[in-house]
């Protein structure tokens, strides 16, 4: 299983560095806004005994680095397990109307009624494509991982499709 988080992980890099290296593409909003995000979708959706419903908030600040963007959040599952997270999003603009946002994070996890991932410190790799709104708000599709490394000896992982809205802001 561990193999299969470092390549999510390798997965969310590369798509990172494709980004960068591409001469077309730029970082998303040269303004340093911050985005609350809202979203929600399925937990777990490659095991249909654990798959529910969630929902979540996510804080993204301005750019602390170039292009790396600070973010704080969680979510919470129909079966009552919640998840609180911080972690950083690299911010890319595909075009004036598409961006893609990979990310990464640590959290801690709580089971409720839901699935056991094996322990309560847990990561996140995500990736996140969507497109730019005339308003700067933006409106995208997340694909997540949710795995604890191998750090217990348990470490089945959940894998999260979500539909996300982010609302600009400035401090």
């Amino acid at each position: 299983m561990r193999g299969f988080v470092m390549k999510k992980l390798g997965l969310s890099l590369c798509v990172a560095v494709i980004c960068a290296s591409n001469v077309n593409l730029c970082f998303a909003d040269n303004k340093n806004t911050s985005y609350v995000t809202a979203y929600g979708g399925l937990f777990e959706t490659s095991d249909p005994r654990y798959r529910k419903g969630m929902g979540g908030l996510e804080l993204r600040l301005p750019k602390y680095y170039q292009y790396i963007s600070p973010k704080v959040g969680g979510f919470v599952t129909a079966k009552g397990s919640v998840y609180g997270y911080a972690g950083f999003n690299l911010d890319f603009a595909i075009n004036d109307m598409l961006y893609v946002a990979p990310g990464i994070a640590a959290g801690l996890y709580s089971r409720g009624n839901g699935k056991n991932l094996g322990g309560t410190i847990e990561f996140l790799s995500s990736i996140e494509v969507g497109g730019i709104l005339p308003n700067n708000h933006r409106i995208g599709v997340s694909y997540s991982h949710i795995s604890n490394a191998s750090i217990y000896k348990k470490n089945p992982g959940a894998e999260n499709l979500l539909v996300t809205y982010s609302i600009p802001f400035s401090f």
